[in-house]
């Protein structure tokens, strides 16, 4: 029997987080999410995840890998739990000059009866071969529950969906490379022995303190920023 059959996989750099709240351990937790990785692990694990807009949440503690996509998620077992935790996170911070100067608004949850007047959009796209029978089939019955309380769910197309991993990979990969720049073992981060060169001093800082997974997004960014 193979040994690696129980294994099983979070979903994503938040996955710690999500696996505290589905133990119960905790009852909200925080990920940074860039391009899903609060709302992937939430979905795998039976979770709500959610990316608030740009500025509404402090950066202040977070260590991310690129500045102009990644936000504080949050993770919690229903949307009314993640309101509430919104709403004690959302306001400017002082530390972050990103933050929304305006005053936030309390967050409600409508309490929605009807839902007869709604229109559900199902994005052809998305149903790919890759996709399980077993998530096909909970989306049916959930387009199904919608429609037999007098909602439409109608099939809509997203014709660009298919370069969107493209142009994510293109701009984090790129803002990356220019965020990961200040880890220069001068002022952040580690520093080397080598003493040769400050070019050399860089370069043996980023191989010791850098995967190739961090190196690599460095490279092609940089190639891309070149372009």
């Amino acid at each position: 029997e193979n040994e690696d059959s129980d294994w099983l996989i979070t979903g994503g750099s938040s996955g710690g987080s999500a696996v505290a709240i589905s133990a119960f351990t905790c009852y909200a937790a925080l990920g940074s999410d860039t391009g899903g990785l609060t709302r992937n692990p939430a979905a795998y694990c039976g979770l709500v995840g959610f990316k608030p807009n740009y500025g509404l949440v402090s950066h202040h503690g977070l260590i991310s890998l690129e500045d102009l996509m990644e936000v504080q998620g949050i993770l919690t077992r229903c949307v009314d739990d993640a309101a509430i935790v919104l709403g004690v996170l959302a306001e400017h911070d002082p530390t972050d000059s990103t933050t929304a100067q305006d005053p936030v608004k309390p967050f409600m949850i409508p309490s929605l009866t009807n839902v007869s007047k709604l229109c559900i959009g199902i994005p052809k796209e998305y149903l790919v071969l890759e996709l399980s029978s077993e998530v096909q089939s909970l989306w049916s019955k959930a387009a199904d529950l919608f429609e037999s309380e007098g909602a439409k769910a109608i099939e809509v197309s997203f014709s660009h969906i298919t370069y969107s991993i493209v142009c994510y990979h293109l701009l984090c990969t790129s803002e990356a490379a220019s965020s990961i720049a200040r880890s220069d073992g001068l002022q952040y981060g580690h520093r080397c022995d080598t003493d040769v060169s400050t070019e050399a001093m860089y370069a043996a800082t980023r191989r010791e303190g850098f995967n190739d997974f961090v190196r690599g997004r460095i490279l092609s960014g940089n190639v891309f920023l070149l372009k």
